[in-house]
């Protein structure tokens, strides 16, 4: 009966022994403890921890990935986790994290599990190798150091860009209106009173050339008459004929006065016709009465022109 009891007191004690064990390192049966070696082998488990927290692993450095880790390992080892990062984590919360789809690719069923560990710890390597790059060149940047708004430039910069332009575009439409109906107008004269071309344009050159030549002459001319015929008077009858050439030099210049207001008149007629028949050019276009510095808004064809 000894014997008994003291077999049954040692294989409690070994139990016992073995729940304080288990104790110590707060790891369920089963279940081994981890260390920083399994960086890669618990990858899927760290990322899921991240995501519950409110962290991405993508987003971190691979300093602070390994630092957080290490945290992990210690609530691993420590049984703080939730079970379901012991007995398997469902498949909505790895796929979240890895990327994966329902949708499996045919030659990954014939990969080990060796395999496949070895490929997630290569995908994971690159990620961080390229977050930490990424984030040294942007540390690296001109300015990186100062806050967003100092970098944006002013919106009161930009909008008097924006009306400097505006304004450039409306001189431009401005300029291409008012050339068009020069154009226009040209065209207009051209129907109404067509320029003589060829060998017309070149005879009425030369008539407006000779008649100025010889209307000339015959002024001189006729000044010269009444000075020789003065001359005359003068030798033939003295000073007595003083007040006739007064008379005629006056008669003279009063028959100048008349040619140079006729021809003053003529001008006038012919300005008078011009300006009649640029205000109808005008009010046809629709820009008559304009004012200084308002633009022009030319009005459409009518239909058939």
């Amino acid at each position: 009966h000894k014997k008994k009891h003291k077999k049954k007191h040692k294989k409690k004690h070994k139990k016992e022994h073995k729940k304080h064990h288990r104790q110590e390192d707060n790891t369920p049966a089963g279940v081994k403890p981890i260390g920083d070696e399994d960086y890669y082998r618990k990858a899927v488990e760290f990322k899921v921890w991240l995501k519950l927290r409110g962290a991405t692993f993508d987003e971190l450095s691979s300093d602070e990935s390994r630092e957080l880790f290490s945290k992990f390992v210690s609530h691993w080892n420590k049984h703080k986790l939730d079970s379901m990062f012991y007995t398997g984590l469902p498949s909505h919360l790895t796929d979240s994290v890895t990327g994966f789809t329902k949708h499996k690719w045919g030659f990954t069923k014939r990969l080990t599990e060796s395999d496949q560990m070895t490929l997630a710890s290569a995908k994971d390597s690159v990620q961080v190798a390229t977050n930490s790059q990424q984030r040294k060149q942007q540390a690296n940047l001109p300015g990186a150091g100062w806050s967003r708004q100092k970098l944006e430039i002013p919106r009161r910069r930009e909008a008097a860009d924006d009306e400097s332009a505006s304004r450039d575009l409306d001189r431009d439409a401005e300029r291409r209106a008012r050339k068009r109906a020069r154009e226009d107008h040209a065209t207009y004269l051209d129907e109404v009173a067509p320029k003589a071309t060829g060998r017309d344009a070149r005879l009425d050159k030369r008539r407006a050339k000779d008649a100025q030549v010889h209307g000339a002459a015959r002024a001189a001319e006729g000044l010269q008459d009444g000075l020789d015929a003065a001359s005359q008077g003068l030798d033939l009858m003295g000073t007595s004929r003083d007040d006739d050439l007064q008379a005629r030099l006056q008669r003279r210049q009063a028959h100048m006065g008349r040619r140079e207001a006729e021809k003053a008149e003529r001008i006038a007629g012919l300005q008078a016709r011009e300006k009649a028949k640029m205000d109808s050019f005008m009010r046809d276009m629709g820009i008559a009465g304009l004012a200084p510095g308002q633009r022009i808004q030319i009005q459409p064809r009518p239909p058939g022109e």
